[in-house]
């Protein structure tokens, strides 16, 4: 292993201008993006209208837009909340506030949402999608509502039809093995479009439209996207995040970039209340990296008759309907990835209990075990507020020491997608050996003073870092069972879970305690759990997810 530090890091010096509205103007001239991404790339991440014509003109064939959908959204009720999912970081988007909030004008302000639209779009060259766009519309004055709804105009023609150029804001960019994306929003004075663009990767390879391969759709639906959009699921925080709230002018990379496998958190719009941090221009910002501070073990490679990593999770008998859409879920996500499921009975009923060893007798998880209680503190009683939920951290820890390497825990309303488990082991040495997401709010907000009167530690250190969700998490044992067995320690004392004066109001247990405890480290969790391909929160939708696969496996 090497101890050249600089192996880790991205050229600071690497700075993303503010606004490419005016990509005349000397002061946007330069633009760096990351080395993972290919010169083709950099140009299609950086396309402000004109992304089309640059893929037509790489192909030397007609690149056509195939609109799958376009349907107007009730100004009131959905979507008034945009989460850029790769940081949690939140837009409000209430009549008065635009997606790019330095460059609000005092017209946008008393402008009132005339329309919005959801739409989705393909980019096709012959007969391979080579883009998938979703986007955000809002509309605020009503020669744009008539040109859009009268005549038809896309949001480029729209532009082109007004003679304006949008202001240009790129917030993200990733890359995996298998695709690569951009989010980014236009701006001019009565339009606003957020937009998602997903690309498949080798786009540029010489003979990529010859080639025996899925298209981008087709690898959406395998890993489970078509499901999540039938289903209406909500990808959005249920409490957004001010921007004033954000304690980093741009969310970090952490530790080591692999190839294919970074995820860039580029928020390059945003002046925070801390801008005194990053110098008075907000025409630049740097890329920073966070969490250089670990050592990275060597992975071993399961043996052939071992499990590559281990799922658990637990459910109570309110939870059985989530539980059941969870197993009947993975069992086609995990199909071929040699994993172990393992499920907890927290409480269920007889009824319940006997059901889920029929599936399990039926090869759609491997283990069910009863919780004894019993053998733990009293205040763990799951029926007087959720047992403090201290039965989590000893699960983990229980199946830690029994399967040591990769341990996965969702919550059963968590829906994870193929990917997910696919680049687990890269995102892992990623982020030496514990993975999860980025939840609502800091540890201001919940994790009560008492934990740092447990700890003897400062509060004020911990304030602004983000919080991790309990929902998700990911430990690779050889690198993080020490904070395992601290969380699990933690879990057996009621001063340290769940001290007194504490409650759901003020404190999140479980999730509490591990975020302290990865933080103490310099570990943190920036990343929102959609960039890594996990729903969490799907617990309404359990009955349309469970007769969405009986009726595909055949089950009466």
């Amino acid at each position: 292993m090497s101890n050249n530090k600089s192996e880790n890091i991205i050229d600071p010096r690497k700075i993303i201008p503010n606004n490419f509205g005016d990509v005349m103007s000397s002061r946007a001239t330069t633009l760096l993006l990351p080395d993972e991404f290919s010169g083709l790339e950099r140009i299609c991440l950086t396309a402000n209208g004109n992304l089309q014509r640059i893929l037509s003109s790489w192909f030397n064939k007609t690149v056509r837009v195939d609109i799958v959908k376009n349907n107007m959204v009730d100004t009131k009720t959905d979507l008034q909340v945009k989460t850029s999912v790769t940081t949690n970081q939140t837009i409000i988007l209430n009549n008065d506030v635009n997606y790019n909030n330095n460059t609000k004008k005092n017209d946008d302000k008393i402008k009132p949402i005339l329309k919005r639209f959801d739409r989705e779009v393909n980019l096709i060259c012959e007969d391979k999608i080579v883009c998938n766009a979703k986007s955000d519309v809002i509309i605020r004055e009503y020669n744009i509502v008539q040109l859009i709804e009268n005549d038809g105009f896309g949001i480029g023609q729209l532009f082109r039809y007004l003679d304006k150029l949008p202001s240009f804001h790129l917030h993200y960019i990733g890359k995996t093995t298998k695709i690569w994306w951009r989010e980014y929003s236009l701006h001019i004075s009565g339009v606003e479009c957020y937009i998602k663009e997903t690309f498949p990767n080798n786009l540029f390879d010489n003979d990529w439209l010859n080639g025996d391969h899925n298209d981008l759709i087709s690898y959406l639906k395998v890993n489970g996207n078509c499901i999540i959009e039938d289903f209406g699921f909500s990808m959005q925080e249920k409490e957004p995040i001010k921007l004033k709230q954000i304690p980093y002018c741009i969310i970090c990379i952490q530790d080591r970039v692999r190839n294919q496998n970074a995820v860039f958190g580029l928020d390059v719009v945003a002046k925070t209340s801390n801008n005194e941090d990053i110098g008075e221009s907000t025409e630049s910002v740097k890329i920073v990296i966070a969490n250089n501070n670990h050592e990275e073990s060597e992975q071993e490679l399961p043996k052939e008759n071992e499990y590559a990593f281990t799922v658990v999770t637990g459910a109570s008998e309110n939870h059985f309907c989530p539980v059941k859409g969870f197993i009947y879920n993975l069992k086609g996500t995990l199909k071929g990835l040699n994993a172990r499921v393992v499920i907890y009975d927290l409480g269920l009923t007889e009824i319940q209990r006997d059901e889920l060893k029929s599936l399990k007798d039926n090869g759609f998880f491997d283990e069910l075990r009863v919780f004894d209680f019993t053998n733990f503190p009293s205040f763990w009683n799951i029926s007087e507020a959720r047992g403090e939920y201290a039965w989590k951290p000893a699960i983990v820890a229980e199946v830690s020491k029994e399967f040591p390497g990769i341990i996965t825990w969702l919550d059963s309303g968590t829906l994870p997608e193929r990917i997910f488990f696919e680049e687990l082991p890269t995102l892992l040495k990623t982020y030496n050996g514990f993975l999860s997401p980025r939840s609502s709010g800091f540890m201001k907000n919940w994790t009560h003073p008492g934990v740092y009167e447990y700890y003897n530690d400062d509060a004020s250190k911990y304030d602004n870092i983000p919080n991790c969700s309990g929902a998700s998490i990911v430990f690779d044992t050889k690198m993080t069972q020490h904070i395992i067995n601290e969380w699990y320690t933690c879990a057996l004392d009621k001063n340290c879970i769940a001290p007194v004066g504490s409650d759901r109001k003020n404190h999140r247990q479980d999730q509490a305690i591990l975020t302290y405890l990865v933080a103490r480290e310099e570990r943190y969790c920036n990343i929102g759990g959609k960039y890594l391909w996990i729903h969490a929160h799907q617990d309404g939708n359990c009955e349309k997810i469970i007769d969405f696969y009986e009726k595909l496996y055949n089950i009466n």
